[in-house]
């Protein structure tokens, strides 16, 4: 039996977002659970979420965690060269994650920041902004 698809990928803005009952990032999330798949967040956007968190919206990082539907993402170490490449392009390693997390598997970066992710000549990103 195959897991669900990934559809969305959370990046550090999207968690924050969360963090502070964000109803566009929940909102994009039931619209996916609804649907039977899942949304996935990358271990260093977590890492980095709970870093930025002000401490009284920090239980809404772990709350994303324990949703039924969603998947923590690992960074592996033989992506190193690949993560490398887009984080030059991007300029944050936490952004190039999660965009490379979406290319991979044919689904879109939920953030706040879709500017970060405006790069010349890479056509058009698949980006959803909250």
């Amino acid at each position: 039996m195959t897991a669900p698809a990934v559809r969305i990928v959370l990046d550090t803005s999207a968690v924050l977002a969360y963090a502070v009952t964000s109803i566009h990032v929940g909102d994009t999330i039931a619209e996916v659970s609804d649907e039977g798949a899942q949304f996935g967040v990358s271990v260093l956007c977590l890492a980095e979420a709970t870093r930025l968190v002000k401490d009284d919206n920090a239980p809404g990082v772990e709350l994303l965690v324990q949703h039924p539907h969603c998947v923590v993402l690992p960074v592996l170490a033989e992506d190193w060269q690949y993560l490398a490449h887009l984080t030059k392009m991007l300029g944050r390693t936490d952004l190039a994650v999660s965009l490379g997390e979406a290319l991979d598997r044919d689904a879109f970066v939920l953030t706040s920041e879709p500017e970060r992710y405006e790069l010349p000549g890479q056509g058009e990103l698949p980006i959803i902004p909250v």
